[in-house]
């Protein structure tokens, strides 16, 4: 897997979602780390995803979400990415 995502959701006002894959071991800490950073906890917690909403107006919001990963199951950096807009 990627070390990130971008991806856009579909429900409620139009979510334009960055998520960060976390190891299994280090998820707990890079949730308190975002906490920290953002002094705000998250506003959805489930036991291996979070999401924090870094700016929301009534028809749109921009969202950080850490997503936990299998054990044995690794992020990994890619050499290049693209991004696709739809306009």
């Amino acid at each position: 897997l990627p070390v990130w995502g971008i991806r856009r959701v579909h429900c409620g006002p139009e979510i334009l979602r960055v998520t960060l894959y976390c190891s299994f071991d280090n998820y707990e800490d890079a949730v308190r780390l975002y906490e920290m950073i953002l002094q705000k906890e998250a506003t959805m917690q489930k036991s291996s995803f979070c999401v924090f909403v870094l700016y929301a107006t009534q028809i749109i919001a921009v969202q950080l979400c850490l997503k936990q990963l299998p054990i044995g199951v690794a992020a990994e950096p890619k050499e290049s990415s693209a991004l696709q807009f739809k306009v």
